[in-house]
Order: C-alpha cells, then structure tokens, then sequence
C-alpha cells in the first residue's frame, strides 16, 4: 500500500477525528472510503450537472401539456 502524506485545515482534521473515533475506525480508513466513493461517480466526481442532481426527479410531475418542452406559445419569457 502506498503512503500519502496531505495538510488539512484544523478544522477538517477535527472532524476527521470525531467521526473516525465515533464509526470506531482510522483516519486513513475514512479518508480511503471516501476517496474511494468520490473515484466510483462516473464522472469521477469532477462535475456534476444539473440533471445529475434532479434527474430522480424528472418527469414526475404531469403538466397536462404534451408540448410544453416545444411548443414557443409555453416558452414565451422563458429564461429572461
């Protein structure tokens, strides 16, 4: 296993501390699963966009309008 040495801002590393202590594992186990949760994203966690963060959220409402996405008349102010 590599070794990695990193600075964390004092208050980063007191939290790290209190949830380390509190799950009863290692800074270095924390710091590992998480880096390893962010490195699984298929973006590998660099960008989200919009949809990423609402797409569980689309097409669940019904607006009674098939052409609400196309139609200029329902577009008419939109994104002034």
């Amino acid at each position: 296993m590599a070794t990695m040495t990193l600075k964390l801002p004092s208050r980063l590393a007191s939290r790290l501390d209190r949830i380390a202590s509190r799950r009863g594992t290692t800074k270095s186990q924390l710091v590992r699963d998480a880096i390893e949760r962010m490195l699984a994203r298929p973006d590998d966690g660099l960008e989200v966009s919009a949809y990423d963060v609402m797409k569980s959220g689309c097409g669940i409402v019904r607006s009674g309008k098939g052409d609400l996405g196309s139609n200029k008349r329902h577009l008419k102010g939109f994104g002034r």
